[in-house]
């Protein structure tokens, strides 16, 4: 029988004292997660749905109400996602300027603060060595590192889950449901449907499953205080609904519950991709959770088997659903504190003063890399690249050349670009599809940046240039009436040898 053990926590009423060791272990916590969210943040560039995310958020600023979501991607209203994310971008914006930190510095915040929610009831739960496995193992997978240096709902959905999550593991676990309990429930439903809806499931589903095989569980929690709570997030959580006309709310339901589900590669070929984000995405928690339920046997409690009940909604996920690794993000939560608590037991030999020491190496550490020397940890576009490398081009009135290309069902590759570039130079810039140069409007002489697959469009329709300067799949080129002989190479020997 499990040992009912109320460790001390940011939030519960035995709070952790003003000890030195106490001290130490709260700022090696912060820093941790700040070396995990911040150190790479001014890094890379949004992809493409996050620069229609800050556009939207941009075009708040000027417009007449905050509810009236507009896509300036698709030159038509936006109702496929909630308007808060976009809120506190805009104030981001308002506060900062328009640029690529001010978009992706609310996302990250989410996720920092979602992560320090975690760490406080996990260590309230099984001990601070359990909740620093538990952020070990939930932040060391590509899917994480990829989701904090973007602009997206991902923090949202972690921060959500946890608030709301909370107050159902502490009665699962026998301790008193307090009014700010209730309050941060209450946020927690809130954040969830003013991210994505249909992640609700997420937390209802475990809580009927954990009530069903521990009734007890439901006397814990008291109604007078979570009926409330659960009424007033959830229509806080779902008013932005009402804002939205038939046409655009009908849109939205079909991205938040139908769209999900359409397997664009077929069934079999889903199936694959579904393996391999659990194999290498996931990795190493997929395999540390997978050695843990092999060889730990750990006496399952109502807590541990609401965090169970949510870990295995990862199967009808998987089965259901498009292969997209953020879908399995909750279920990993849970994954992380069910291996956490594993783990902690298992290596008994590890003290905080372990976990204190490798956080602060960790925190030098990155932001040594990223910040000081400047090692990059994400791809940044080559043309934003370019333009960085030789800023004498951005003054330059020059134009800027992508494939010809279109894309079923989407707009042309130079809206996307284009856009990017302005969040990136607060410039508007002149960006062409290889089909539409001509030597007329380009006579010999003239320069433009291009992408490889616009010069190998060029190629192929013969018309002359010359590469001056090229980074990755980007190139300054400049025409030529005649195309020297040592350029009648394929284009990738070229771009290599210059």
């Amino acid at each position: 029988m499990r040992v009912l053990t109320p460790y001390p926590s940011f939030f519960s009423r035995r709070r952790l004292s003003h000890s030195r060791a106490s001290r130490v272990l709260v700022l090696s916590v912060i820093c941790f997660l700040a070396a995990m969210c911040f150190s790479h943040l001014h890094q890379g560039s949004l992809q493409i749905d996050s620069v229609r995310y800050a556009h939207i958020a941009n075009l708040l600023l000027g417009g007449d109400s905050w509810f009236s979501l507009y896509d300036e991607f698709k030159d038509a209203p936006y109702g496929n996602k909630p308007p808060l994310l976009f809120w506190v971008v805009a104030a981001s914006f308002k506060t900062f300027g328009f640029s690529t930190f001010s978009a992706k510095a609310p996302a990250v915040l989410f996720v920092f603060l979602g992560l320090l929610l975690l760490w406080d009831l996990v260590s309230r739960l099984n001990g601070p060595r359990a909740a620093f496995f538990a952020l070990l193992l939930y932040c060391g997978n590509r899917v994480f590192i990829r989701a904090i240096a973007d602009l997206n709902f991902e923090g949202m959905v972690l921060m959500g889950a946890v608030m709301a999550l909370r107050p159902l593991v502490l009665a699962a676990r026998g301790f008193v449901v307090s009014r700010f309990d209730a309050v941060i429930y209450a946020a927690g439903v809130m954040l969830l449907l003013q991210s994505k809806p249909p992640y609700l499931a997420f937390i209802i589903v475990p809580l009927l499953v954990s009530s069903f095989r521990h009734p007890a569980m439901l006397e814990r929690l008291p109604r007078k205080l979570m009926l409330p709570a659960l009424f007033v997030g959830t229509i806080l959580g779902l008013s932005w609904l009402a804002f939205f006309s038939p046409a655009v709310l009908t849109k939205t339901i079909d991205n938040q519950l139908f769209r999900p589900f359409i397997m664009a590669d077929g069934y079999f070929n889903n199936l694959l991709n579904w393996a391999r984000v659990l194999a290498l995405d996931y990795a190493p928690l997929s395999w540390i959770l997978l050695l843990v339920a092999t060889r730990t046997r750990v006496q399952r409690g109502a807590d541990s088997s609401l965090w169970l009940a949510l870990l295995v909604l990862a199967i009808p996920v998987v089965l259901l659903s498009e292969s997209q690794s953020r879908y399995l993000s909750l279920p990993a939560l849970a994954g992380s504190v069910l291996a956490g608590e594993a783990l902690a037991y298992r290596l008994p030999m590890l003290r905080l003063r372990h976990f204190a020491f490798f956080s602060f190496s960790l925190c030098l550490i990155c932001f040594g890399l990223f910040v000081g020397i400047g090692l990059p940890a994400h791809k940044q576009n080559a043309v934003v690249e370019l333009l960085r490398v030789d800023p004498g081009l951005i003054t330059q009135e020059i134009s800027i050349c992508v494939d010809g290309r279109e894309i079923p069902n989407s707009r042309p590759n130079k809206k996307r670009l284009g856009m990017l570039l302005e969040l990136e130079f607060k410039k508007k810039f002149t960006v062409l599809s290889s089909v539409e140069l001509s030597q007329e409007a380009y006579p010999p002489g003239s320069t433009m940046l291009a992408t490889r697959t616009c010069l190998q469009h060029l190629e192929t329709e013969k018309v002359n240039f010359v590469v001056l300067r090229q980074i990755r799949d980007a190139a300054y080129v400049k025409m030529t009436s005649e195309l020297p002989k040592q350029w009648h190479l394929p284009l990738e020997e070229a771009l290599d040898d210059h």
